[in-house]
Order: C-alpha cells, then sequence, then structure tokens
C-alpha cells in the first residue's frame, strides 16, 4: 500500500492512498511528475491484493482486506462503489457504507469518510476544492466513462456541493499510458476533440493517452491544475492492468484501489 500524503495546493488535510500488487517488485518509485507541492512522493508501505468483488477472488477475504485497509488508514468508513462505466456520481449527502450504488465517482464531505475507486488500466481521478475542508471526489473513468461525460458530472456535483468560488484541482493517478493502449480509430470518434487522443498510428489503429484525454476535459470543465502521476499501470508491476494480462494469457486480474478523505 502506498503511504498516504497531502496532494498540497493549500489543502494540509487532504489525502489518498493507493494500494499496489502483492510481490517483491511492489513499489513504483515516487510519482515522476514534476509540479512542485502537488506531485505524490509515496513510499510502499506493505503488500495489498485485490480489492475488488467482481473478479474471481474469495469475496470474504476481499471484505477482510477492505476492513484491513480501513483500519490501517485510521478512517471511520469507505464508500466503494459497482463501477459499471457510467457517468453516474454518488453525491455526499447519499454517502453509505454500508452499499455499493451503481455509479462510477463518488463525493465525500465528512473527514474521515473516504470514497474509493477499483481500477486496473481505467484511470483513478481524485477531484477537490481548495480551500481546507471541502468536499473530495474520485472518479473512475475509462474511455466510455470520459465519453459519457463523467468528468463532468463530477465536477458539477462537487461545485453542487461547495458553490464555485474556490478553485478545483485534480490528481490522475495509475493509469495505461497511450504506448500500450491501441484502440480502433472509430472509437476516437466518440470524442469531441478525437486528435488530443491520438499519439502514433499502428496500422488501423492508434494509441490513446487516456489521461491527456482526461487533462483536456477537466481544462474545458475550468478545473485549475491538473497533475498526473506518470505511473502507468501496464509498465508498472507494482500496478494490477487488465490488458497486461490479456497479452499475458492470464485468466484475470485484480483491482487495485484509489481513496481519497481529507482529515
Amino acid at each position: 500500500m502506498l503511504a498516504p500524503a497531502a496532494l498540497g495546493s493549500g489543502r494540509s488535510d487532504l489525502r489518498v492512498a493507493v494500494t499496489l500488487r502483492p510481490g517483491p517488485s511492489s513499489s513504483p518509485g515516487a510519482s515522476p511528475s514534476s509540479a512542485p507541492g502537488t506531485a505524490l512522493a509515496l513510499e510502499g508501505l506493505a503488500d495489498q491484493a485485490n480489492f475488488a468483488l467482481h473478479v474471481n477472488d474469495d469475496q470474504p477475504l476481499v471484505l477482510e482486506r477492505r476492513a484491513r485497509l480501513e483500519r490501517a488508514l485510521e478512517l471511520s468508513a469507505v464508500q466503494w462503489l459497482q463501477q459499471i462505466h457510467s457517468d453516474r456520481v454518488q453525491p455526499a449527502a447519499a454517502y453509505s457504507a454500508a452499499r455499493e450504488p451503481e455509479a462510477d465517482a463518488a463525493l465525500s464531505a465528512r473527514p474521515g469518510a473516504a470514497v474509493a475507486v477499483l481500477t486496473a488500466d481505467c484511470l483513478p481521478v481524485v477531484l477537490w476544492v481548495e480551500a481546507e475542508g471541502g468536499p473530495v471526489a474520485v472518479v473512475h473513468a475509462g474511455w466510455q466513462g470520459l465519453a459519457l461525460g463523467i468528468l463532468s458530472n463530477a465536477v458539477q456535483a462537487l461545485r453542487q456541493e461547495h458553490g464555485t468560488a474556490d478553485p478545483l484541482r485534480a490528481w490522475i493517478g495509475p493509469s495505461i499510458c497511450a504506448a500500450h493502449y491501441e484502440v480502433t480509430a472509430d472509437l476516437l470518434t466518440r470524442f469531441v476533440d478525437p486528435p488530443a487522443a491520438r499519439s502514433a498510428r499502428l496500422g488501423d489503429r492508434r494509441q490513446l493517452d487516456l489521461a491527456a484525454l482526461a487533462v483536456r476535459q477537466l481544462a474545458l470543465l475550468g478545473v485549475a491544475e491538473v497533475v498526473r502521476s506518470g505511473w502507468c499501470s501496464y509498465g508498472l508491476p507494482a500496478f494490477y492492468s487488465h490488458r497486461r494480462a490479456q497479452h499475458q494469457r492470464q485468466p484475470g486480474t485484480g483491482r487495485m484501489a484509489t481513496l481519497a478523505w481529507y482529515r
């Protein structure tokens, strides 16, 4: 598990944690992001395994891992989701650790109450208002969610919760990089600005930079600063990668958790 760290940008109370795959190589090192005061510089503390209930894993063991994680991070609660590649956002008023709603983003407006998303190549995006004690959100964003407008809905939900006076900031966690993410040219037509997502042509396929696409969308939504972790889920064995598992002909893969909260 990566140690919880402050994200800076005027908020000393904000925390983010990312879990790792088990194994001797489970340390991605410091985030290569060059943004001072906002980049995460984390150290590996202990190995954690899969945190998803929908993959081929023992559900009681997964629930126990979640409980151990909650205790280790000294959280009062965690809002988990049934992620469905949608544009649905769980508002802060509906926060409930007792159930897992079908949604791909969630807000918390309570100290010590975390929100979490599970990924294995898709983007985990943390959003927060700059004001101390303001709400925080996490978003699960693959190409479907980006095309449907999940980031727009999450930004709107944060502004409805807190108001528009304070700027918003974002951090993009470990996700698949363009060098390992080939898609059909037709897929790019789903986006308003597909050239921003292209990095190379490979015959009739393209390399899609999901994080760059998210940065573009967040900028258009007025988010003041977006920091990319620079961690590639495919290229770093510390992270789960659905596409890497497919290429290695593995039967499946787990999911890592990205959690955000404030104290």
